[in-house]
């Protein structure tokens, strides 16, 4: 009977047995999935604001977790620069692309958000290498391809995808983590 009920566990075999067949509702969550909660979800309190971006001003939700550790500061950036890569995707893409075509003072003014994002991931990323809970040597480089692997979901994302924006971002935290070598 366990063999049973671990073939019935297969995601194919859930496709084929639940009328999910294109693997994109319930067959496509695991045990795992089905327990992850965003971290977003425990925020002390959402604040809207401009994406660094590319600081079109459509009122980004940040997620403010004051008194919380270093790392859980830097996952919740990180999870928050995903769910607007996903919830925003065209105007994100738009953002990320037409860089080039600003003229002064507008590019400036968006290089300055920018610069203003990754301050904010590189000094959450400093304060846990100091506290002992990241673990990299390199924790600006680290947090620079965090960044950049954040903002590249555009160029791939589809809505109707395998997983949802919020399962994208837990994934993309424990990349992040990862890549920080924390040490929780």
């Amino acid at each position: 009977m366990a063999v049973r009920s671990w073939i019935e566990g297969w995601p194919v075999v859930r496709q084929m047995t639940t009328g999910d067949r294109l693997g994109r509702g319930a067959a496509a969550k695991s045990d795992r999935s089905g327990t992850r909660q965003v971290r977003t979800a425990t925020a002390d309190e959402v604040v809207k604001s401009v994406c660094p971006f590319c600081a079109v001003g459509c009122g980004q939700n940040v997620y403010v977790a004051e008194g919380r550790v270093a790392a859980e500061r830097f996952a919740l950036l990180i999870e928050c620069l995903v769910l607007y890569h996903t919830y925003r995707q065209q105007l994100a893409s738009l953002g990320n692309s037409e860089m080039r075509g600003l003229e002064e003072p507008d590019h400036a003014k968006i290089v300055a958000y920018r610069n203003e994002q990754q301050r904010m991931l590189d000094e959450e990323a400093l304060e846990a290498r100091r506290l002992g809970m990241f673990t990299t040597p390199r924790p600006r480089e680290a947090a620079r391809a965090i960044a950049t692997m954040c903002t590249a979901i555009t160029q791939w994302y589809k809505a109707d995808g395998l997983k949802t924006p919020e399962e994208i971002a837990a994934d993309y935290v424990d990349f992040a983590l990862t890549l920080m070598k924390f040490d929780s």
